[in-house]
């Protein structure tokens, strides 16, 4: 059965209404610090699925309303969602045989926790050997600076060069700018990326002139007790939901409970218990710049802060591009009340402001410099040469089944898209062209699929058109005029970053015909339309970026 449109509009529909729900209890569980940093506080939809299966919830009540149209078998990744659905089912008189393949779900979900909880601390022990043996510990509290400033980031391998020069992916210009103005620069380095590996960048970070806060220089034993514990102490508590749209969730909760030594959970911990010994150690910073994408991590680190900096000016820079879909980035009324969000928040736009405030408005939000797409106001150079040829560039989204499973809707259109188009594969930096042919399989690439692997800039100077599913990326296209198709999943949240432009740059398919008919279009587009493009797209750039200069800048000195 075709559910993808519904499924669509369904989300758009609940979704304020769900985050309501989980607004309650966080208010009536908030009161345990480690309810915020577990799956369902963190209405993150990458680790907690309760937005997603609640979605195909009223999805299943609506279709059964059509007597035309009702199922006969459903298969479902979840054993608590297959027991809510019988009891909803047994709840309205519908006959029902529910069959549950992984009888033993609950025993191989503790297990798979526990060997979760145990890779997380051979980490924390193979970060320990590293941090100790890479040198000695740095004092920070020992800056030559009297303001000091905290920059909240992820680091990747690429971030660092062998020498330890630091090159900051997430928040380019920013150190040059509060370095300029007298601030003593502290980073507060969340590693990404790299397993098991840590000895190398632990070194890195030793002999580079970046003041890096190092964990392991303040943790002590009572601190990796408490971090390996928490799960623990978590799952004593018994939740107690009210009914969410007429369904009975506890079972779902039963199953996200299970899910509580998570990576993110964990980390959360250390992350916590790290600012309160920063707090010890005699730092006094002025301002704490996050990261912030609303995460367990970052209210770990926020509720940290405010105790051990409670003079600190705590600000949230959400330097990126975001859906609605992505419940977690825009906080809640809970979570101001427990005082887990920032001061204030920092957006690349007017527009992307009013969006942050989509369940609460009692953040003030303020547009700064979009600091990692300043290439973006360059414009696109004119195309030449080979990249006249019309060329689909494939835009990969970060989740890899999400891009294989959009890889195999583009391969099965292939005969019905000319032979001289190009088609480019872009992958997202969270996994390599080698990793994804591997598992889309070896055997079942298509030759015309063709990867690219320079800076997302140079794809789009040969695009003709771009085809994306839940990357942001979709929106720099936009923004130089490139068409723009989005292609809408059955059974996984779209996380269309375009959604609501009244523009004819976006083109939203949901079924392999649109496909091919918003491919045909937007190739044949006349002289005409592609400047009419052109133009609509300089209205995506105003309304989503603003430029990296002296006043966009200010706001993250806490200057408005």
């Amino acid at each position: 059965m075709d559910i993808a449109r519904l499924h669509d509009h369904v989300a758009d529909e609940i979704r304020a209404e769900h985050v309501a729900w989980i607004d309650g209890l966080n208010r009536t569980y908030g009161d345990n610090l480690e309810w915020w940093f577990g799956p369902i506080a963190s209405r993150n939809v990458y680790s907690s699925k309760l937005f997603q299966y609640s979605c195909y919830l009223e999805i299943l009540k609506r279709i059964w309303d059509k007597a035309e149209e009702r199922p006969r078998l459903i298969f479902t990744e979840s054993a608590g969602l297959a027991k809510v659905i019988s009891k909803w089912a047994s709840e309205h008189g519908i006959a029902v045989r529910c069959r549950i393949l992984a009888r033993w779900q609950a025993l191989t979900d503790y297990f798979r926790a526990f060997l979760r909880w145990g890779y997380f601390a051979l980490v924390l022990l193979i970060r320990q050997i590293a941090a100790r043996s890479s040198g000695k510990a740095c004092g920070l509290n020992k800056v030559d600076s009297r303001d000091l400033a905290i920059v909240d980031t992820f680091i990747l391998d690429s971030c660092l060069s062998e020498a330890g020069v630091f090159t900051n992916h997430y928040f380019p210009h920013l150190h040059e700018f509060l370095t300029a103005r007298g601030f003593g620069l502290l980073v507060h380095p969340v590693l990404y990326g790299f397993g098991l590996h840590y000895f190398s960048v632990y070194r890195r970070m030793r002999r580079s002139n970046t003041h890096f806060i190092i964990a392991e220089d303040y943790l002590k034993g009572a601190d990796y007790f408490y971090i390996l514990t928490q799960s623990l102490r978590a799952a004593r508590c018994r939740i107690r939901a009210p009914r969410f749209r007429g369904f009975d969730l506890s079972d779902l909760i039963t199953e996200e409970q299970r899910n509580l030594a998570d990576i993110v959970s964990l980390t959360a911990g250390q992350i916590y218990r790290l600012f309160l010994r920063l707090g010890e150690s005699g730092l006094a910073p002025k301002l704490v710049i996050e990261w912030y994408e609303n995460q367990s991590i970052d209210k770990a680190l926020i509720a940290g802060a405010r105790q051990a900096f409670p003079q600190a000016r705590i600000i949230g820079a959400q330097i990126f591009l975001y859906s609605l879909n992505l419940l977690n980035l825009f906080p809640a009324p809970s979570e101001v009340e427990a005082k887990v969000t920032p001061d204030v928040m920092l957006a690349m736009s007017p527009h992307l402001c009013n969006i942050t405030k989509t369940f609460t408005k009692a953040i003030p939000c303020y547009p700064a410099a979009s600091l990692r797409y300043a290439y973006i106001f360059e414009g696109m150079p004119e195309r030449s040469g080979a990249a006249r040829w019309a060329t689909v560039v494939i835009l990969l989204p970060y989740d890899m089944m999400e891009a294989l499973a959009m890889l195999e809707t583009v391969k099965r259109v292939l005969d019905r898209i000319r032979k001289d188009i190009r088609l480019l594969i872009k992958c997202h930096p969270s996994y390599s062209p080698g990793d994804l042919k591997r598992s889309f399989g070896e055997g079942n690439w298509p030759e015309r699929f063709e990867f690219f692997q320079g800076p997302i800039q140079k794809a789009l100077q040969r695009a003709t058109v771009v085809v994306s599913a839940n990357s942001g990326a979709m929106v720099e296209a936009a923004a130089w005029g490139i068409p723009v198709i989005f292609l809408g999943r059955q059974t996984v949240l779209n996380q269309n970053f375009l959604a609501g432009l009244n523009t004819n740059l976006v083109t939203e398919c949901f079924t392999e015909n649109e496909l091919v008919e918003g491919l045909n279009r937007y190739i044949k587009a006349s002289p005409v339309e592609i400047e009419t493009y052109r133009q609509e797209g300089q209205n995506i750039l105003k309304l989503f970026f603003s430029p990296v200069n002296e006043k966009t800048m200010q706001p993250f000195i806490g200057e408005h």
